[in-house]
């Protein structure tokens, strides 16, 4: 009887000891990650100094919603990229169905997110498209995307505390594989082509909320 008193007291006290050892280790992972996440949260804030949200207004008149965020790197570098998606249609001959993303990078002339700056882009993007009464455009076979690159000029000022306006012109090239249709309910399609394009390739009127300075 006394033997079997002792066993079971030593498992308890066996029990125990394992459970503070476990629970000393969750601590100590607890403690490390929290670390780390501090230190990589450090690490973007500083490889990031500055960044803002933005949308194109000159987009939104033609019917394609999008946003975009912008992030300041060094002194005067920064990486702008844009979200493009408009999933409706505004009239039968009036249809602009697009998924696309314009990243660019940027240099400031004179301030990081303030004046002029110059930058580079490349362009990719899923498309349905239609502007008159006739015609529709879509990538070939419906997943060829348009894709091509550009340069671009802007300037950027501040309008009151943290809202800002931004102008942009860009030129370059663009590449579109695609299907054309007749623009009518179950149109047949009636050509498949390629189009290259030299032109311009980003016009932007964007207004600006500055989210970390």
């Amino acid at each position: 009887m006394m033997n079997r008193t002792m066993q079971f007291v030593m498992l308890v006290i066996c029990l125990s000891l394992w459970t503070q050892a476990s629970v000393c280790h969750a601590e100590k992972k607890e403690k490390a990650f929290a670390r780390n996440s501090s230190n990589w949260i450090h690490g973007v804030t500083a490889r990031f100094p500055s960044a803002v949200v933005k949308t194109n207004m000159a987009l939104w008149g033609a019917g394609i919603s999008n946003v975009g965020v912008e992030m300041a790197f060094k002194k005067r570098f920064s990486i702008d990229i844009p979200f493009i998606y408009s999933p409706y249609t505004i009239r039968r001959n009036w249809n602009f169905k697009i998924l696309a993303l314009q990243p660019e990078f940027r240099y400031w002339l004179n301030e990081r997110m303030s004046g002029h700056f110059v930058g580079a882009h490349f362009h990719v993007g899923f498309f349905n498209v239609a502007w008159n009464g006739r015609d529709r455009y879509q990538g070939r076979g419906g997943n060829s995307p348009l894709w091509g690159f550009g340069l671009s000029y802007g300037y950027a000022i501040t309008i009151y505390r943290d809202l800002g306006v931004e102008f942009t012109i860009g030129g370059g090239y663009a590449r579109a594989l695609y299907d054309a249709y007749y623009n009518m309910p179950k149109g047949m399609k009636y050509e498949s082509g390629t189009k290259n394009y030299w032109g311009i390739t980003r016009v932007g009127i964007n207004l600006v909320y500055r989210i970390k300075k």
